[in-house]
């Protein structure tokens, strides 16, 4: 059942209501993340982002270090929909990202989370 979110065309992936009523272990989706494959990482961090749960927010964290400027502007921009609290410490050390991209994403998934 994974699968289709990993590897799926964005438009296809499942809504955030759908995710949340899909009896999956969490834990797929969170190795995903790390893979070594580059395209599951990104896939996997996308679609960790549009569960939007709490505890997603250190995963997404977690991701903001990736080596690969598309994870970790994905965990950006899953941090910055979610507009929780919680994910101001890692959206602020993402303004000091070394890529300007992640860094305009940062500042307005900040200025979201304080629309809160």
């Amino acid at each position: 059942m994974i699968a289709p979110i990993l590897i799926g065309s964005p438009n296809l992936w499942p809504t955030r209501k759908a995710l949340r009523r899909m009896s999956i272990s969490s834990r797929p989706r969170l190795r995903a993340t790390t893979a070594p494959d580059l395209e599951l990482r990104r896939n996997a961090t996308k679609a960790l982002a549009h569960i939007g749960d709490l505890a997603t927010v250190q995963a997404l964290a977690d991701r903001l270090g990736d080596d690969d400027k598309e994870v970790r502007l994905a965990a950006v921009e899953g941090l910055g929909e979610m507009k929780v609290a919680a994910a101001i410490p890692g959206l602020t050390r993402a303004l000091n990202d070394r890529d300007p991209e992640v860094r305009r994403a940062a500042a307005e998934a900040l200025g979201k989370t304080q629309e809160n």
